[in-house]
This record gives C-alpha cells, sequence and structure tokens, in this order.
C-alpha cells in the first residue's frame, strides 16, 4: 500500500472528473455471474438445497479436505438447535483437534470468502482457534459465542488454487460452513487513490491487501437478504441499533423512484433496494445530525464506503441540501452536495474514506467510533438535511497479513446471524467518545522521498482526554527534513 499526498481540493476535482464523463444505465440490468461459486455444508452427509435456492456440497469424503489428514476431524451435528437458526449450513459441523486443511480449485481474482459458524453445544471443552487463507490471518483464537455467526472476507487469489486452514488453539474448533463467491474486479479494491479522512493524503490499495466486513448497512432500510443482493450474496443488515442518542430522524422508502446507475457505479455496487430507501435529518427537523455509534477493533486501519441516492421528490437541484461527514470526530473536508456529484434525483454515487481506529495508550481492544453527517450550513443550502443510504466498514490487514482483532465483547452487535510490502501508517481517525471524554488527535507527518517525487507520510498520534494530555516536542517534530504543516 501506498500513502501520497493530495491536493486540499483533490477528492472533489476527482469525483468531478468522473461524473462529466459518466452515462446513465437505464435499462434492467441481469445480476452479476460469479465464475466461482462454492457452498459446502461441512459435516452434512449429502449435498442439499437451502429454502433461498441456493446449492449446498458436503465435505464428506470429498477432495476439499486433504487426504494426508484422515484422522483429524469429525462430522458432528449440534446436540441442541434455536428454531430461529436456519437449518442449512448451522444443523452440522466439521470438528478439529488439530489443524485442519482445505484446498479448492478456483480461478484466480478477488473472491468473498464467508465462514459460518452455530456454536452449539459439541463434546470436548472449549473452542478457540485461528483461520488462515494463503498468506492472511483472518481469525486469531476466535471463540463465537452469539447464536451463529457469518464471518466475510474479500482476498485476491493470484493462483488456481486456494488454501484455507483452521488451527484450534486448545480442545478443538468447528465449522459449519464455507462459501467461497467470484467478485466483479475493482468492486472494494480499486486501482484507484482513495482520501484519508480529514488528511491531504491519499490511500492506494494493492493486490496484497484483504478487507474483512465488519458492518454492512441498508440505512433507513429494511434488510436485504444475500438472495435479494447483486449476485454476490452480501447480507445488508438495518441500521436500527447503531442510531446514536436515539435520534432517528426520517426515514423514506421511495418504491417509484427511477434508480439509474451511471457508467461510475456498476449495477452490482448495490442492489436497487438500498438505493430506494435512506435515512435523513428530514427538511424541518431539529435534530444537528445523523449519528451511529459501531463497536471497531482497535490499531487496523479501515474503509469507509458511504451510499447516497436522492430519492426524496423535493431535492432536484444543486444547493438544496449539502452537508459533511465525520468519521470519528475527523471531518472529511468534502461537502456532500449528492445532486451535484451524482448528476440527479434518482442516481446512485458512493464516496471512500480510509481512517484508523486508535487504541489509547497501551490498550488493545475494541472501542465505539463514531459515525455522523450534519449540514454544511457554510453554503447556506435550501435546506438544513443529511441523507445516506448505505454504509460499509472493511478492515484491513496490517502489514504482517493479519486481520485477527480481539475476540472480546462487542458493546453493539457485530454482523452475526510469504511476506507483504511494507505499509507506511498514518493514523486518520480513531478515538472514542464516550462518558464525556472526547479523543482528539493532533497531527505531524514525516515527509520521505520515493522515485518519481511521490511523497510518503508517516504520522504519530496524540491522544487527548479530559484529564491527561501528551505532545510531541518540537524537537521530534523537526527531525525530519521535510515537515508539512497541516490544519486539522
Amino acid at each position: 500500500m501506498k500513502i501520497t499526498q493530495r491536493n486540499p481540493l483533490g477528492t472533489t476535482h476527482f469525483f468531478l472528473f468522473f461524473l462529466i464523463h459518466f452515462t446513465i444505465s437505464t435499462s434492467a440490468d441481469p445480476l452479476y455471474i460469479p465464475s466461482d461459486n462454492i457452498l459446502i455444508n461441512c459435516g452434512f452427509p449429502s449435498n442439499t438445497t437451502a429454502p433461498n435456492g441456493r446449492n449446498w456440497i458436503t465435505d464428506v469424503d470429498s477432495n476439499f479436505i486433504s487426504s494426508l489428514q484422515p484422522n483429524t476431524s469429525i462430522a458432528s451435528q449440534a446436540s441442541k438447535q434455536s428454531i430461529s437458526i436456519p437449518q442449512i449450513p448451522y444443523t452440522t459441523a466439521r470438528i478439529f483437534y488439530s489443524q485442519l486443511n482445505y484446498s479448492f480449485p478456483i480461478s484466480p481474482g478477488p473472491k468473498f470468502i464467508r465462514f459460518y459458524f452455530n456454536p452449539a453445544s459439541y463434546s470436548g471443552p472449549g473452542a478457540g482457534f485461528s483461520v488462515s487463507a494463503g498468506q492472511f490471518t483472518l481469525l486469531g483464537n476466535f471463540s463465537p459465542s452469539e447464536d451463529y455467526v457469518i464471518k466475510e472476507f474479500c482476498i485476491n487469489i493470484e493462483d488456481y488454487k486456494l488454501n484455507i486452514s483452521f488451527t484450534p488453539s486448545q480442545g478443538y474448533g468447528f465449522v459449519n460452513g464455507i462459501e467461497i463467491v467470484s467478485m466483479p474486479l475493482n468492486l472494494y479494491i480499486r486501482n484507484e487513490l482513495l482520501p484519508f479522512v480529514g488528511q491531504l493524503n491519499w490511500f492506494e490499495f494493492d493486490n496484497y491487501t484483504a478487507l474483512e466486513t465488519v458492518y454492512r448497512l441498508n440505512v433507513g432500510g429494511n434488510e436485504i437478504p444475500p438472495e435479494k443482493d447483486t449476485g454476490i450474496f452480501r447480507s445488508w443488515s438495518e441500521d436500527h441499533d447503531y442510531i446514536l442518542d436515539g435520534e432517528y430522524g426520517a426515514t423514506s422508502n421511495n418504491t417509484e423512484v427511477d434508480i439509474q446507475y451511471p457508467s461510475t457505479v456498476p449495477f452490482y455496487t448495490a442492489p436497487e433496494n438500498l438505493y430506494r430507501s435512506a435515512r435523513f435529518m428530514g427538511l424541518d427537523s431539529k435534530i444537528k445530525q445523523l449519528a451511529w455509534s459501531f463497536s471497531m477493533d482497535t490499531g487496523f486501519f479501515y474503509l469507509f464506503r458511504f451510499h447516497f441516492c436522492e430519492i426524496l421528490h423535493q431535492i432536484t437541484k444543486p444547493n438544496q441540501t449539502v452537508f459533511y461527514i465525520s468519521i470519528g470526530n475527523m471531518t472529511s473536508g468534502d461537502r456532500m452536495d449528492v445532486i451535484k456529484w451524482s448528476g440527479g434525483n434518482g442516481v446512485p454515487m458512493y464516496v471512500d474514506y480510509v481512517g484508523m481506529v486508535v487504541a489509547e495508550g497501551s490498550y488493545r481492544g475494541k472501542q465505539d467510533l463514531w459515525i455522523s453527517l450534519y449540514p454544511c450550513i457554510e453554503e447556506k443550502p435550501e435546506y438544513n438535511d443529511a441523507i445516506l443510504n448505505g454504509l460499509e466498514i472493511f478492515k484491513l490487514n496490517c502489514t504482517d497479513g493479519n486481520l485477527a482483532g480481539t475476540n472480546s465483547p462487542s458493546t453493539k452487535p457485530a454482523w452475526a446471524h510469504s511476506g507483504f510490502p511494507s505499509r507506511r501508517l498514518i493514523l486518520v481517525a480513531g478515538g472514542a467518545m464516550a462518558g464525556g471524554t472526547v479523543a482528539i488527535c493532533l497531527v505531524c507527518f514525516l515527509i520521505y522521498r520515493y522515485r518519481r517525487s511521490m511523497k510518503v507520510m508517516y504520522e504519530k498520534c496524540i491522544s487527548l482526554s479530559a484529564n491527561r494530555s501528551r505532545y510531541f516536542s518540537l524537537a521530534e517534530i523537526t527531525t525530519s527534513k521535510q515537515y508539512e504543516q497541516v490544519e486539522l
């Protein structure tokens, strides 16, 4: 990954450049057809079809499990099963007492990898295990506690084979289902520069970047199940559980709006139902912002994707609603005018930002991150309003390929139902706001020159609280030969 300096107006120019050249698609697009669509019902004795029509195959006596491991695992049936838990693939599991290896023949390219877990009562001591895929560690000492859990990852596969390993920490481990689905090129990991929220820098992905889906929300709308997605079987949850301080604002579900995907937003980016619904402050609302709180692992970079589509019939012109996006008390700097940026009512768009959730002191665990949208009064819009249709949050792997965070309980429900190139880290947004404590990041940059005069920046963070402050000395700041002051 690379980090380069950007123009303060670069984000706006970046999007407008593409929006000038887009064309609107008004015809009904077919679903995306993945080249690989593998569903493994672990421990189940035969192939079966789920109620949603998806076909699951058994791993019993299959070639997916290494033949060198005849006594590594056993098939087991859950001793108890809640009626609220789907039968497939949660009725049976593959139980392993030592490292279990799966190998899948697939085509190269980006893939969704989803693991299904149902922590039912199996014989033996408690389960805690790690999961790796290729060079990435996806889960570490993982011990699911919810009724059932789906863990989703996005990984680029360069070979024609995907190796997945399960390793118990002690006792045993288990897995109920494995899913591998090809995803469109450039859906999330794109060959484009993404802005750091609140900073004058760009972030560049590479093929050594893996993502974990932390949250995927249909904001203001109902849950969208996998079979109602765009052909890549994502689940979109409601956003009610994450709204801060009970300020729900207003919602709209406009089934009559004609969703017109521009060429910059392919139809598989998100389903039409996501863009038909939205949460907004309300044209005459007395609330000051829309805000959500999310429990996040500290010490990781995150990709934040905001989906927008103006669906209110009153909003048809630029400067009717203009608002800011704030992530962890860092404002993106972009003045969001959905009509101006997208080109019209009913036209989807999205923006991506990269940020980091910072650990306070030696603490390593989960903390709450606030995301808010609030009006940009400087533009003097017709309405003091903000709108959001969808939100996706992804964790990015560390430079050693690790995606495994803490296994401590979340304060909010998460989505339940060979070496790497060196990476220059920049603290972007983070710190929890809880109990009256406000975490503020002060930033200093160390700039290094790479070939082609690209500047790569490294930032140190200072976390300030109401009763504890730490400052970098002038000497620390000026040790770099090149220093650029940035106003926050």
